[in-house]
């Protein structure tokens, strides 16, 4: 069921329907295997060699960037104002003149995501992030940022 609802989309009333069972059964099973499937995989590390994504890139992508491997950003998600002022105080982002959560990603050439860190406070700065996530520690580990 969890698989459906990230395959096709599928919404929770769908899913009651198809599997004949409450919607708040839907969610629950659904958040339930989720969360054992984060669990799971999270600790796997599968980043393709810089080969593999070269091989899959766009001509465009190779020709424009072609030492590029993947993408990194640090998106910020915009979150409630939290009323404990030290809370507020690490949360707020300067830069979104938000409360805000931010996490590091990494993508290849073709959008697939490749690493996913955990969420930090707005307040963090992008070197902080990168230190904090883990990142740099794969790359120490030969898996590239880029190939030299």
């Amino acid at each position: 069921m969890a698989l459906m609802k990230l395959r096709m989309a599928l919404s929770n009333i769908d899913l009651a329907e198809r599997f004949n069972i409450l919607g708040a059964s839907v969610a629950n099973i659904i958040s339930t295997w989720i969360n054992y499937l984060c669990l799971t995989l999270c600790c796997l590390k599968i980043w393709p060699h810089s080969d593999v994504i070269d091989e899959n890139s766009s001509f465009d992508c190779k020709e424009k960037y072609p030492t590029n491997v993947a993408i990194i950003d640090a998106p910020e998600i915009k979150v409630q104002t939290p009323s404990a002022l030290q809370k507020h105080s690490e949360t707020h982002s300067t830069y979104k003149c938000h409360t805000t959560f931010k996490s590091l990603i990494r993508v290849d050439p073709k959008g697939g995501m490749l690493f996913v860190s955990h969420l930090y406070e707005g307040s963090i700065s992008d070197k902080e992030l990168v230190k904090r996530c883990g990142l740099l520690q794969f790359s120490e580990k030969k898996y590239w940022l880029e190939r030299s």
